[in-house]
């Protein structure tokens, strides 16, 4: 079923860790009450007291001192409650050098520091809703503004002792754009002739000025925030709550499982748990946090057009769908998208077409078909397509963590034919419905 919708991840590979063994010594010394330690300092370790080092003792509390220091946290819970063992590592007897929460029963090892890392390499601070930053203005809908603030900061404010950054942050909304004709803009916003003056107490002041009239970025850069992770992944073996029809073979799905994106903790299922180890598509915002949505997609190569006095376009493919919008539902629809061009590169970088919604349904195998062919750029002799998945739910309200596995795709297919006439295509969305029950009379005690 339709819902009409308004209009660079990177990963971090990490060597194979294993996890480190630790069995008592002989003659270890059990103590089975509270111990005490008045001192400076408590040195833990094989290396303990073997160098003159250990003369000078310091304010550290406690010192792990051996070829892989290592504190292991075992925890005894009885089952059914949180049981997870961990490890804090420094070095793992490799000649990296590194730091790094080990999960021993997830064998991965989600935080990690690498030696020799700037200061301030990862930082994390909450201001007025936003990481690491503060809003000074904000701006919305149309309109041109000229631009003159001032901002003090105290040296202990200062990112690294000596730095301020300065940033110009755009977010869109659910789907409006100037392509539609809704806004009379030309992008997101338009930026120029900026001048940040730094002054400080018995100094000359620091002017950065950029126009951008050399066609270059000057003193700025282009960041990227972090994405919510590309979740995409071919896998066999897939389970589902089709009472009818099941399907172990290859499928394409976007299952959060802590794996395909490292650091996410994985999709965690409430209700829904059918997914390989329960896993689910990731309803938190990924790697970006929990106010951000995944929206992925998986392009087909760009495929020559296979004759040029054919312009039918049929696009069909299985998907095992799972959406129930129950008042707990995250919104996780399926969407598609095709484009063409006169050229591969044209095709390449075209704009991707679709109906304008997103799709869904309620835990079935499902062969969806679309003829596209008003879609198609005329003269075309290239096109590609694109399958995707969208937690667009906020869009509506529907803002629940009660996800799904699904959807999955599976034998894509798209059909080039004759075709006479002009293209239209509709569906029962966008024509006339009655509204009278399909069982011919009204319940009065249903309705």
């Amino acid at each position: 079923m339709p819902l009409p919708r308004p209009a660079a991840f990177s990963r971090l590979a990490l060597a194979a860790l294993a996890p480190l063994a630790l069995t008592a010594p002989a003659g270890a010394t059990d103590f089975t009450d509270n111990v005490s330690v008045q001192s400076a300092l408590l040195c833990v370790g094989s290396a303990c007291g073997t160098s003159a080092t250990e003369t000078t003792w310091g304010a550290e509390g406690l010192k792990i001192k051996s070829e892989t220091p290592s504190i292991r946290f075992e925890d005894t819970t009885d089952t059914g409650f949180g049981d997870r063992d961990w490890n804090i590592t420094a070095n793992n007897n490799s000649t990296s050098e590194n730091f790094y929460v080990y999960d021993v029963q997830g064998t991965s090892a989600p935080f990690w520091i690498e030696g020799g890392s700037r200061s301030n390499a990862l930082r994390i601070s909450q201001t007025n809703g936003q990481i690491g930053y503060t809003n000074i203005r904000s701006w919305d809908g149309a309109g041109s503004e000229s631009v003159s603030e001032f901002m003090s900061f105290d040296p202990a404010e200062l990112i690294d002792g000596t730095d301020v950054y300065v940033l110009f942050r755009f977010q869109s909304d659910g789907g409006w754009d100037d392509e539609d004709c809704s806004w009379p803009t030309s992008g997101a916003c338009r930026v120029d002739d900026v001048v940040v003056t730094i002054s400080q107490g018995g100094q000359a002041d620091i002017v950065s000025s950029t126009d951008f009239q050399d066609g270059t970025f000057g003193d700025w850069v282009i960041a990227y925030p972090d994405g919510v992770g590309d979740f995409a992944q071919i896998w066999s073996g897939l389970e589902d709550i089709d009472p009818c029809r099941t399907n172990y073979s290859n499928q394409i799905a976007f299952i959060d499982d802590n794996i395909v994106v490292p650091g996410t903790g994985g999709g965690t299922c409430v209700n829904w748990c059918y997914g390989p180890a329960g896993y689910i598509v990731n309803t938190v915002g990924g790697l970006a946090g929990p106010a951000f949505h995944v929206q992925n997609f998986v392009d087909s190569p760009i495929m020559a057009w296979p004759n040029a006095s054919y312009d039918g376009v049929l696009l069909e493919f299985d998907v095992f769908r799972h959406e129930d919008l129950s008042v707990d539902a995250p919104g996780v629809f399926y969407m598609f998208g095709v484009r063409s061009g006169t050229s591969a590169a044209a095709t390449g970088d075209a704009t991707w077409l679709d109906r304008n919604g997103v799709y869904f349904g309620d835990g079935d195998y499902f062969r969806e078909f679309f003829p596209v062919t008003d879609l198609m750029t005329p003269g075309r002799t290239h096109v590609q397509v694109q399958l995707g998945v969208w937690e667009a739910g906020w869009i509506w309200g529907w803002i629940g963590n009660d996800g799904y596995p699904a959807p999955y795709f599976d034998n894509v297919s798209l059909k080039i034919y004759p075709f006479s006439g002009p293209g239209m295509s509709t569906n029962e969305l966008r024509i006339a419905n009655d509204a009278f029950p399909e069982v011919d009379a009204i319940n009065l005690t249903d309705l």
